[in-house]
């Protein structure tokens, strides 16, 4: 099973650091796939939650593709990173299909096989076995779950 890090944490929500450049490429170096919130702002690329807060290079999103999982905030970060790595864009959906045709599923919705679980907390209520037959997890606790599971 594929460990994502939601917004780069690793053991727990760390809010101050979220979504920074450098905490997601420490997490990237621990070997871990990284979810990051993406905006594309007056044509400038930006990491944040809520906001584009820090800007990064286009270049930063090809040098780790292959570990990131790209949550566009705005279609216009969509529309230009969608071919470049594995994108997705959601507001209030059960699930949505990324770029790379992952079903990535919302916290609490029904999992199906071979999709994308998101779990922000060490608790759930999915059964393990449904659990264990997802593609990926998405958390802020990795550390956790990869003893768990």
């Amino acid at each position: 099973m594929v460990l994502i890090s939601h917004r780069g944490n690793i053991s727990g929500r760390n809010l101050e650091k979220e979504n920074r450049p450098d905490y997601i490429k420490e997490a990237i170096e621990e070997g871990y796939n990284v979810e990051v919130d993406t905006w594309l702002f007056r044509k400038n690329f930006y990491l944040g939650h809520d906001k584009p807060t820090y800007k990064v290079s286009h270049q930063f999103f090809y040098t780790n593709n292959s570990k990131m999982w790209i949550h566009a905030k705005n279609m216009e970060a969509l529309e230009k990173l969608h071919h470049v790595t594995n994108c997705f864009f959601h507001d209030k959906d059960q699930a949505v299909l990324t770029s790379r045709n992952k079903i990535w599923v919302y916290p609490g919705q029904p999992l199906v096989e071979d999709c994308v679980a998101l779990i922000f907390d060490t608790t759930t209520d999915y059964p393990m076995n449904k659990l264990r037959k997802c593609y990926a997890l998405c958390t802020d606790n990795v550390l956790y779950w990869k003893k768990k599971i």
